[in-house]
């Protein structure tokens, strides 16, 4: 019987924080591992292709370590080019890890990246059943302490909000709606805020126990950095908040 003698991943550990480490891997350089990788999530995600062209793609893997060695969390991969400013191409969490939050960490993991590139993303769609609420509920709760941090303001601009929290104008508006928070004021689109609904949120998030990311414990540099300059025609406001609703 051969044993593998492997206490962690392949590739480069770019986070570490308590028992969490991530590992960025290069399908290209790893190509076995990833092409394994993928075989084991097809068995836990039904919409995920069994794909052995890995070598475009890079693989964030999230382990929770102890003194055994680490223990496989989670993935996700992207693709290392893309013109559609994908972030997310496939994302898995082992399932005797799911629902205890780690899905929300990679997401939160992914927006991080995409904030120190410059360049605002999205997962690729179809999501699965549970990825869609996760990325809801990780989307609301961005918007909502942007909201929270920014509440003196008057107009809110969707690039800067974009800028800040790294996602794409389409899914801040998408948010917004599905917020309640999006009403037409003589011909002009507003944001109705609730703020007992932000306020609700900030509280249950700051007496929660979920883990987040922290930045600062990131060793990464992009390859891809991009010169912070959106080239795209400057838009007006699409929403001003001028009036509390709730």
């Amino acid at each position: 019987m051969r044993h593998c003698n492997w206490r962690t991943p392949p590739g480069t550990e770019i986070y570490q924080s308590g028992d969490l480490s991530v590992f960025e891997i290069d399908g290209k350089v790893d190509k076995t591992y990833c092409q394994t990788l993928c075989r084991l999530a097809k068995l836990f995600l039904n919409l995920k292709t069994l794909d052995y062209g890995v070598e475009p793609f890079l693989f964030y893997i999230v382990t929770k370590n102890d003194g055994f060695g680490c223990h496989l969390v989670g993935y996700f991969s992207k693709l290392k080019e893309n013109e559609e400013n994908f972030n997310v191409a496939c994302i898995v969490i082992m399932p005797q890890y799911r629902r205890q939050g780690y899905g929300r960490i990679l997401i939160e993991f992914s927006y991080l990246l995409s904030r120190i590139e410059r360049q605002p993303g999205t997962p690729e769609t179809p999501l699965s059943g549970l990825g869609k609420i996760t990325y809801d509920a990780y989307w609301k709760g961005v918007i909502l302490e942007y909201l929270h941090k920014h509440r003196d303001v008057d107009k809110i601009y969707i690039n800067d909000v974009s800028s800040e929290t790294g996602l794409m104008r389409q899914d801040i508006i998408d948010t917004f709606q599905s917020l309640h928070m999006v009403v037409e004021i003589y011909k002009e689109i507003t944001i109705c805020i609730d703020w007992n609904v932000v306020d609700r949120h900030i509280q249950k998030k700051n007496e929660s126990k979920q883990v987040h990311i922290d930045p600062d414990r990131l060793k990464w540099t992009p390859s891809n950095l991009s010169d912070g300059q959106d080239n795209r025609p400057l838009e007006e406001p699409i929403f001003i908040k001028c009036i509390p609703g709730g």
